[in-house]
């Protein structure tokens, strides 16, 4: 299943449903529910720092510095719970759309999580409420200003001292495969052939974006990378394109819209 939605616009529930689903599909019982499991793929709708359903409020952030979403389940949901699970064991595909008022019909697209980066069961969301705790990590880039983002604007969190279950993908963090990868390819973009060197001398010596050609959320668990096919240096511009749609667009269609709009 694949749509067309550009990250960082904004879209109506039916807009979204339209982009997912053939036309003519009827649409599910469960698609305005605050996170509808529908054919594989897992939608978020999350209200930040405002009410959702009447009387609640839960204490879902989103932080435009580190690019994290912290999201709250419904209450008393937890880890064990079948939906749960597969999001956590990435068996559905997660696509998550935000807002800051309730009154606001569309949504802000912010994609695909890169990675969970930790969940944690038995959160307060209330005094004598709890829930599952998510903190997402994303690529997220604002096709704008972010003045119609909310009141808060840019709105930043800081919690420590809790105990929660980090989930880390290894070969993300690994700088090994960086370095493999840029011997073997070198640092020139794959995609339009900018070269960092060129454009900067010594400052741009050795830089890219390493992309990773099979999307981090499609693997199932840890999974071993090979740097020299699974890894492509791309400049911020063509990685950045590649990641606003979902799922990400391929290399190769990727050059055809660069030659396209040379002609």
């Amino acid at each position: 299943m694949m749509s067309h939605l550009v990250q960082g616009a904004k879209y109506s529930r039916s807009e979204i449903w339209s982009a997912y689903f053939p036309r003519g599909h009827e649409v599910k019982e469960n698609w305005h529910d605050s996170y509808p499991e529908i054919q594989g793929t897992t939608f978020i709708f999350a209200n930040l720092n405002s009410l959702g359903k009447p009387g609640e409020k839960y204490p879902n952030t989103f932080d435009f510095i580190t690019k994290e979403l912290i999201w709250f389940g419904a209450e008393n949901s937890h880890s064990e719970q079948p939906q749960i699970k597969r999001l956590i064991h990435g068996e559905t595909l997660l696509v998550v759309f935000v807002r800051w008022d309730t009154r606001d019909k569309e949504w802000l697209f912010l994609g695909s999580p890169n990675s969970i980066k930790s969940y944690e069961d038995n959160a307060f969301i209330a005094p004598e409420k709890k829930s599952i705790k998510f903190t997402f990590r994303f690529n997220y880039t604002s096709t704008g200003n972010n003045d119609d983002l909310g009141p808060e604007g840019f709105i930043q969190t800081r919690l420590e001292g809790k105990k929660s279950t980090v989930l880390v993908n290894k070969y993300e963090r690994d700088p090994k495969l960086r370095l493999e990868c840029i011997k073997h390819h070198g640092c020139v973009c794959n995609a339009c052939g900018f070269d960092f060197e060129k454009a900067y001398g010594p400052l741009g010596k050795d830089f890219c974006h390493i992309h990773h050609l099979s999307p981090l959320h499609t693997l199932m668990s840890e999974t071993e990378i090979n740097p020299l096919t699974d890894l492509i240096p791309l400049c911020a511009n063509c990685h950045n394109v590649i990641h606003r749609v979902n799922p990400p667009l391929g290399i190769d269609k990727l050059k055809e819209l660069i030659q396209n709009q040379q002609q």
